[in-house]
């Protein structure tokens, strides 16, 4: 097999990954399942977008006439480190914070110049918080340089460039990885409720966040009678979508590694509404195990799976997590909640910013997109359906 060519572009246009998992998914009728992940680390597609001209554009379309069936060298240009300094020929270091990176040890990168087709693959042998070590390079490289980690991936489609003018062409390609990308590690310092990981991020509300409270119904209609519906689980299997924005690579590693963690539909946690779905109306004193709310029909209800654990937010920026076990009349207008843990301290009403019901959920799909704004400024959204969590 031939050699990978080096895809030499710092395209400035839309940038974006998608990440896709694989998970066995076995679930009863009546709601319980089992998840079996099937993949150690997710197929990634990086894609790109921009708009070339003169010898630039030349060079992409006598690189992609040539190229197009073979594998490339593709440049992650999240994760790239600029070059501050000059690199003289056989310089085997760059300096700068490289752990939130995604380079890999034995594996390659592209110093990338501003030149259509400028660039050099070298060897990585080592990266931590004060710089990547790489094999000695053949040429010189001024300070501007991007150094990147480099990717074996091929063409995931034949491309269609678009005559913008006679010596531009815009353009939109997708690699798919042709070779396992680097593992995260993942995520290991969430907080936990009941043996689980809780999500603790804050929603983007540029995209409103979405709750539908779906059933699983089974009509039933012999045509002689009146239709009916059969409630297979006796509960909602909520739907829940989060959109998130990461700002600075300590943001963007930390979303990183809830994605390992998540593994697409693998690995279930609660997944707060970040509403404010309950109010109180008094205080408590420590050691009580009530809150009195605002009534909401929580009494008619009865205390519902996917409704009966609580995220509770203190001004001082408190989170405790507790489950509600019976819920009483407590005189007009007021609901009683009896909770399963004590409160550590006394609190009144006014302290209390926030009352979120919680979701035993895992995503709804085994693909993640990322849409990269700039080199350490990523969008996502994530999805997540309950499961039922009679055992949680």
């Amino acid at each position: 097999m031939a050699d990978p060519v080096p895809f030499a572009f710092t395209t400035g246009g839309d940038r974006s990954e998608q990440w896709e998992w694989l998970t066995d998914v076995m679930q009863a009728a009546t709601g319980p399942e089992q998840t079996r992940r099937l993949r150690g680390v997710p197929r990634v597609t990086l894609s790109c977008s921009g708009q070339e001209t003169g010898i630039a554009r030349q060079w992409l379309e006598t690189s992609l006439h040539a190229y197009a069936g073979r594998d490339w060298w593709v440049p992650v240009l999240p994760d790239a480190l600029l070059v501050s300094s000059d690199l003289s020929i056989g310089a085997t270091s760059v300096t700068g914070d490289a752990d939130s990176l995604r380079f890999e040890v034995g594996g390659k990168a592209m110093l990338l110049g501003l030149a259509p087709g400028q660039c050099e693959l070298v060897d990585v042998s080592a990266f931590d918080g004060s710089g990547v070590t790489i094999s000695a390079t053949v040429q010189a490289w001024p300070a501007g340089t991007l150094l990147a980690p480099a990717w074996r991936a091929s063409l995931a489609s034949t491309p269609a460039l678009d005559r913008f003018t006679g010596d531009a062409v815009t353009y939109g390609l997708s690699f798919l990885a042709a070779a396992s990308t680097p593992t995260v590690p993942a995520a290991d310092s969430l907080p936990t409720y009941r043996g689980f990981p809780v999500l603790e991020l804050d929603a983007d509300w540029s995209a409103a966040p979405q709750w539908t409270p779906e059933r699983d119904l089974m009509p039933v209609d012999y045509g002689i009678g009146t239709p009916v519906r059969a409630d297979l689980v006796g509960q909602p299997r909520a739907k829940l979508s989060i959109g998130y924005t990461a700002v600075g690579r300590a943001e963007v590693w930390a979303l990183f590694r809830l994605l390992f963690a998540l593994a697409g539909r693998a690995n279930p946690l609660w997944v707060p509404s970040r509403g404010h779905d309950l109010t109180a109306v008094a205080g408590v004193t420590g050691g009580a195990f009530t809150l009195d709310v605002a009534a909401c029909g929580l009494v008619a209800a009865g205390v519902q799976p996917q409704r009966r654990d609580l995220r509770i937010q203190l001004r001082d920026g408190t989170i405790l997590y507790r489950r509600v076990t019976t819920v009483t009349p407590a005189g007009a207008g007021v609901e009683r909640l009896t909770l399963d843990a004590a409160w550590p301290g006394s609190v009144a009403a006014a302290d209390i910013l926030r009352v979120s019901y919680m979701v035993f959920a895992r995503q709804s799909a085994d693909v993640n997109r990322l849409d990269w704004w700039t080199l350490d400024v990523v969008t996502t959204a994530l999805e997540f359906v309950g499961v039922a969590d009679d055992d949680a």
